[in-house]
């Protein structure tokens, strides 16, 4: 007998501790995501009103939440930078609170240890819990724990008639509406408590007492009368496919096979679908004996989407699956109590198999989707903290991002209906609010999207992408990089990373020049150069040209790698700020950087030259390469370092005497005669921190000179490729 007890008090602690695991394993990589979404809007809200008037209606807000505010405030420092990683933090902890009462109150549904336990850990992993909690701005978690406090406080004052039990339930739950307005609904289980242990004991006051809760919420709608709408917001709602969407929750594993197999009625049809299986759940408790129990999670289900479904359209709810989570709990409840009534009710082996075969699958799938909605967050927020990075270190200046994501998402829907990814950051907030709300510094910035370039990537890509900023041509863009001080750009890599390539931008002064180092058939000069080492298998390569003639359509850059017999190992070709800026829309006489990413992955051991060159990729012809005395670069190739065997390329690597094989010797003079012009070199490594290697423009190809470019004399003008052909 003792020994029984044991094992039910270690069983009892055992299941709070795995359930606060649970949690913190599947969100604890939330606190890495920052800010997101609108969040620099929702902090501000009320940051300029005294503590008093957040207790009022805002006409800048359109909603009725004075706690909420205060806890933005108190997450805010003097400089208005926001604690993001606190926020989460707090997110995360009440979502462990929330997990850990459902637990007694599922108890109190009438649930025993065992399914309430179940139930406890189905809402822990809950996949439509993943918005609510992994974004630290929602308010769903805390009223949902201030919901549930509020019943069992309540519960606990029809049991014992004590008030401090009553007074702690209706503080309990005006702290809940002050926090958000979806806890209105939960004065339906209130008002149940009053009614089923008034009905026990035989008292009107015992069943009177929610008259406090219904007073304080009727003082809350009054105040939340007052209050502006928006109409892409609130207004009238109880649409069905709004409805429907949020019964996606309740029946998600159907709703999910539904969406796998992208078979996709109606709303009308799928709302009868889903309350099927929420009729299907509470009859299977009914017939278990577990009557209470079912009335208890239905009428907690009716309470968390009743405010939702009536207050909000259908184009804002879509794309919030956080709308449902205070209802969660009561569906936890009927998916754990109906999976109990099947193993332990029937008495066959069959029953018991197949309820453990439920619970498996509805584990495997929350943990897949929290699998594939983890990565989205993480790449995605990692690639906005690297646009924070870049914009809170150039205070002042002004920066353009080309192709960055607004929102993305999964390729696959997870269900039938609404918006299943993350609206990292909408157009409707400028991208240097979040530099400004994480560190209380940022740039000017602007942002444009040039669907062309990244199109082939972006469509391989693992998810979806709208992008921020008007659509723009490459003349638009040129006058656009004219205006600021750097150019970034949003790589889509194949493995769903997301990279951003500060590619360079315009040049406004560029001194301690006396003579163009280098010319290209008379219309292109390269001004300077930098070769940067990375990393072991990547460097940067920065060149400063300035356009000195009218240039063609076509007109573009080629950087080989080559080995130290001449053959081509890997092509860097294009246009320069990551391919889009055609030469042709560039000014005359405005110097612009051209930073290029290097993947080095895979060389073979030996020595390697890195030249750049001009041609025109339509009629596949070079420009002449001419130095500062007028002599021409054999090849049209002009050689900007050499590194040999272990050295990897770097800043000033070059040919030294003694170290230099006998198959480099015929490319040692040119280089000897670059070093004594005097051409500008960076000979220092670069102090920012590193771009990763993108994927290079070209291939690999057998020799220099060969397919990709042909070669042909000067015109008379000393320009390559002006005329015919010669």
């Amino acid at each position: 007998m003792r020994t029984g007890r044991n094992s039910a008090t270690i069983l009892r602690w055992a299941m709070p501790i795995l359930l606060v695991a649970v949690v913190w394993l599947w969100y604890a990589s939330s606190l890495r995501f920052g800010l997101i979404w609108d969040d620099p809007s929702w902090y501000q809200r009320g940051a300029d009103q005294p503590l008093w008037r957040l207790f009022l209606p805002l006409e800048a807000f359109p909603f009725y939440r004075p706690l909420a505010l205060l806890l933005g405030r108190a997450l805010r420092d003097a400089n208005g930078a926001i604690y993001a990683e606190a926020a989460h933090c707090i997110q995360v902890l009440t979502h462990t609170l929330a997990v850990l009462l459902a637990v007694p109150v599922l108890k109190r549904f009438g649930l025993g240890e065992r399914p309430a336990f179940i139930g406890a850990l189905l809402f822990a992993v809950h996949p439509f819990a993943y918005q609510a909690v992994a974004w630290e701005v929602p308010q769903q978690p805390a009223i949902t724990a201030l919901a549930m406090l509020s019943v069992l406080a309540a519960a606990r004052f029809a049991a014992r008639r004590r008030r401090v039990w009553l007074m702690a339930s209706v503080a309990a739950y005006g702290a809940a509406l002050l926090f958000q307005e979806g806890a209105l609904g939960f004065i339906l289980p209130i008002l149940w408590v009053g009614v089923t242990e008034g009905e026990k004991a035989r008292s009107l006051r015992t069943a009177a007492f929610p008259l406090f809760h219904a007073l304080f919420a009727g003082v809350y709608l009054v105040l939340r009368s007052l209050t502006p709408r928006l109409e892409e917001i609130t207004g009238t709602g109880l649409r069905i496919v709004t409805l429907a969407y949020l019964l996606q929750s309740l029946a998600y594993p159907v709703a999910c096979a539904l969406a796998v197999a992208q078979v996709a009625p109606g709303p009308v049809a799928q709302a009868g679908i889903y309350a099927g299986v929420w009729l299907l759940l509470a009859w299977v408790l009914r017939r278990a004996g577990q009557g209470r129990a079912a009335v208890w999670a239905s009428l907690w289900i009716v309470a968390g989407l009743l405010p939702p479904w009536a207050t909000l359209r259908w184009g804002y709810i879509g794309t919030a699956p956080r709308l449902a989570y205070p209802a969660l709990v009561g569906m936890a409840a009927l998916w754990a109590g109906a999976l109990e009534a099947v193993a332990t009710r029937t008495g066959h082996p069959a029953g018991r198999a197949l309820s453990v075969i439920t619970l498996a699958a509805l584990l495997v799938l929350s943990a897949q989707q929290w699998r594939a909605m983890e990565a989205l967050y993480h790449r995605s927020t990692a690639h906005l903290a690297e646009a924070v990075r870049e914009m809170s270190a150039r205070p002042g200046e002004r920066l353009l991002f080309i192709n960055f994501p607004d929102r993305l998402r999964l390729q696959t829907r997870l269900y039938p209906l609404g918006f299943w990814g993350l609206p990292l950051a909408p157009v409707v907030q400028r991208l240097s609010d979040y530099a400004q709300a994480s560190t209380g510094q940022a740039a000017e910035t602007m942002c444009l999207s040039l669907p062309h370039i990244g199109a082939a990537e972006r469509e391989a890509w693992p998810y979806r992408v709208d992008m921020r900023g008007v659509p723009v041509g490459p003349e638009e863009f040129a006058d656009a990089a004219r205006l600021n001080d750097a150019v970034y750009l949003s790589r889509y890599l194949p493995d769903g990373v997301l990279r951003l390539a500060h590619v360079g931008g315009a040049l406004k002064e560029v001194g301690g020049l006396s003579a163009a180092p280098v010319v290209f058939g008379e219309v292109l000069e390269l001004e300077s150069w930098c070769l940067a080492r990375d990393a072991p298998a990547s460097a940067t390569l920065s060149l400063v040209w300035r356009p000195i003639g009218p240039m063609r359509h076509g007109d573009t850059v080629f950087v080989h790698l080559l080995s130290a017999q001449g053959q081509l190992l890997r092509t860097y070709d294009g246009d320069p700020l990551g391919g889009a800026l055609p030469l042709v829309f560039w000014p005359s006489g405005v110097s612009l950087l051209d930073i290029r990413a290097l993947d080095l992955a895979g060389l073979p051991a030996g020595s390697y030259l890195l030249t750049v060159g001009l041609y025109n990729r339509d009629d596949g012809l070079r420009y002449a390469v001419v130095l500062r005395d007028g002599s021409r670069v054999a090849g049209d190739e002009f050689i900007l370092a050499t590194f040999g065997p272990g050295e990897g390329p770097g800043a000033g690597h070059g040919l030294q005497k003694g170290q230099v094989p006998s198959t480099l010797r015929k490319y040692n003079k040119e280089k000897e005669y670059h070093d004594r012009m005097g051409f500008r070199r960076c000979d220092r490594e670069r102090d920012s921190p590193p771009l990763l290697p993108h994927r290079p423009w070209g291939q690999a190809a057998s020799s220099v000179g060969s397919r990709y470019h042909r070669q042909r004399p000067l015109l008379d003008a000393g320009r390559q490729g002006a005329g015919g052909r010669v």
